[in-house]
C-alpha cells in the first residue's frame, strides 16, 4: 500500500481509538486540541513505521517488521515513554504511537500480499486480499473514503 493511504488510515484509526476511548477532552480548550494533535500526529507518523524495513540492507519487506512481535516492542517502549511523560501533552504522542502502527498491520493484511502477524515463529500471511498494492486507481479511492471519514469522525468527536 502506498504510504499516503497508510498515514490517512493511522489518522483514521488514532480518530477512532479517540471516539470509542471517550478521551475527557471536555470542552475544546488549547491543551486537550494540543493533546488530540499530538495523539493523532503520532499515528499518522507511526502508521509508516514497519515499512522502514525497506530502507534496511539484507531485511525482508514484510518480516519481523510486521509482526505482532515488532508491536509489542513498539507498544512497550511507547509505554515507558508515556509512563515518562506522564503529566506531559508529551504522553499522548506516546499513546498513540502503537495506533499508527497497529494500522500499518491492519491495511496491509487487506492488501494482495497480507501480513505474516506470527513472525518469527510462523511465516504464514495472515489477512483478507481486497486490495492490490499497486492499482493506483483502488489507492485514489480509498483516499477519497479514508479522508471523508476522517471528517465525519472529527465532527462526531468535537459533538455533533
Amino acid at each position: 500500500m502506498q504510504k499516503k493511504v497508510h498515514m490517512a488510515f493511522g489518522v483514521f484509526c488514532g480518530l477512532v481509538a479517540l471516539y470509542f476511548l471517550r478521551v475527557p477532552f471536555g470542552v475544546w480548550s488549547i491543551s486537550s486540541i494540543t493533546n488530540a494533535s499530538l495523539f493523532l500526529a503520532a499515528a499518522f507518523v507511526a502508521s509508516t513505521i514497519p515499512d522502514y524495513d525497506l530502507l534496511i540492507p539484507g531485511m525482508r519487506h514484510r518480516g519481523i517488521s510486521h509482526s505482532l512481535l515488532a508491536l509489542m516492542v513498539v507498544t512497550i517502549i511507547s509505554t515507558i515513554a508515556g509512563l515518562y511523560f506522564k503529566h506531559d501533552t508529551l504522553f499522548w504522542f506516546c499513546a498513540g504511537f502503537p495506533i499508527g502502527y497497529l494500522s500499518h498491520l491492519i491495511s496491509d493484511s487487506f492488501t494482495d500480499h497480507r501480513v505474516a502477524w506470527l513472525q518469527p515463529f510462523d511465516n504464514t500471511p495472515y489477512g483478507y486480499p481486497i486490495f492490490n498494492t499497486g492499482s493506483a486507481l483502488i489507492q485514489g479511492i480509498l483516499m477519497i473514503l479514508l479522508w471523508c471519514a476522517n471528517g465525519a469522525l472529527i465532527y462526531l468527536i468535537l459533538g455533533g
